[in-house]
């Protein structure tokens, strides 16, 4: 409830810190987001069952921006989202209310639509567009995990939730002084230091408004506020997971992934280059993956579209993109690109390259410790100083999903398939 009480000091969060109160509800169908929501929207005094339906053919994109600026600092309640089924115009409108970003269309009378509030918004799904994702906290309900049942209670004093809320405006200048405080607390913590920082400023809200809420009604102890900021640390600390694997590179590695295990993608556009080593006591090989990128990324393309998607970057775009990550295999020479020869061994042809280290590589090289590999083994295993007898119950556990291509190309080079 944090995020929804922090809309009491959105105007001076938006006028020295440019951070905005918003909620990301989500759930399987009866999991309980609805009525948790409409509770949400009590605090406020809004006696609402539903919201507004992102899905719906009568809820346009020009109306859900009438209701961003009617609202002026209360909670606009956005619910059915579904990933496949919102339209762009409408999913623009969400990540837009992020710092409330200015309009600039032209309208006959020169008036500007301007946003003054934030969205609740509410669904079965998420957004996997990782900008939308970092500009909002997310809570998933879930009845499964529910340790009690408080809802008739909760439901017969709904009514009555927004006393707490008008006892913060009766004290809203203390409160926002102690909210602009937590949050200096919040981003300088050193539990955040790992955290990126659109990931800790879209949390500090959550985290600041509800310390302040229970310093003024005097409602929670100490620990109990402590208990609460480690446990949305872990939460920022894995929402910023989540939004690293949906930056346009990953998902873009996801995606060959998919459309190679697919069979959309053939072994001749893929080379791997393997060096024998020693890892943690144990044999390994440090590969290396190339793939010529305008076929790849041409069979990807296609692969997507028969799914209805697209590549989210260009060839330019995605290179720039992945040649800021460490797995990276950079040409010599700066102005030089890689260049090996694809193919079958009697039709090689030489082309440019695009190259990962696969031991560093999220997808490629697995940290496993010494007893985890001693405990894959398979009983019969005799250590060999050759990788190729070694023998696992279910697997080399070191390998990531990229060693599906690697082996794959593997055995196409050798001639077996």
């Amino acid at each position: 409830m944090g995020a929804v009480l922090g809309y009491a000091v959105a105007p001076e969060i938006f006028k020295l810190r440019n951070l905005f109160p918003s909620l990301w509800v989500s759930g399987q169908m009866g999991s309980g987001k609805t009525t948790y929501t409409a509770w949400a929207m009590a605090l406020q005094g809004f006696s609402v069952a539903v919201g507004l339906g992102l899905i719906s053919k009568n809820v346009t994109a020009v109306g859900v921006m009438c209701q961003l600026e009617n609202y002026s600092n209360l909670a606009v309640w956005l619910d059915e989202y579904r990933q496949a089924e919102i339209t762009d115009d409408k999913a623009a409108i969400l990540r837009d209310t992020y710092n409330r970003q200015l309009a600039a269309k032209w309208s006959p009378d020169g008036f500007q639509r301007s946003i003054r509030t934030a969205a609740l918004v509410s669904g079965e799904s998420t957004t996997s567009d990782a900008a939308t994702r970092s500009r909002y906290p997310h809570v998933l309900i879930s009845e499964q995990k529910r340790l009690a049942n408080h809802y008739d209670w909760m439901q017969r004093h709904s009514e009555f939730f927004f006393l707490f809320w008008r006892h913060i405006m009766e004290h809203r200048r203390e409160f926002v002084d102690i909210v602009l405080n937590q949050i200096d607390l919040w981003m300088q913590h050193e539990d955040l230091a790992r955290v990126p920082s659109r990931d800790r400023i879209t949390h500090a809200v959550a985290y600041a408004s509800f310390a302040a809420a229970t310093a003024l009604l005097e409602s929670h102890s100490a620990e109990e506020v402590t208990a609460y900021r480690k446990s949305l640390v872990r939460h920022a600390e894995s929402s910023a997971a989540d939004v690293a694997t949906d930056v346009n590179v990953n998902v873009f590695v996801q995606e060959m992934l998919v459309a190679y295990n697919a069979g959309a993608i053939p072994n001749e556009f893929f080379r791997v280059e393997g060096v024998v080593a020693t890892l943690n006591g144990f044999p390994w090989i440090a590969y290396k993956i190339y793939f010529d990128p305008h076929n790849v990324i041409s069979a990807v393309q296609i692969f997507l579209r028969k799914a209805g998607a697209n590549v989210t970057l260009r060839y330019k775009d995605l290179r720039d993109q992945l040649s800021r990550n460490d797995f990276w295999i950079a040409p010599e020479k700066s102005d030089c690109s890689i260049k090996r020869r694809f193919g079958a061994a009697e039709s090689k042809a030489t082309r440019t390259a695009w190259g990962i280290y696969v031991d560093k590589h999220p997808l490629g090289l697995q940290p496993v410790t010494e007893e985890e590999m001693q405990e894959a083994m398979d009983p019969r295993q005799i250590l060999a100083a050759s990788v190729g007898t070694m023998v696992f119950k279910d697997g080399d556990p070191r390998k990531g999903p990229l060693f599906t291509i690697i082996e794959g190309v593997v055995k196409y080079e050798s001639g077996g398939g």
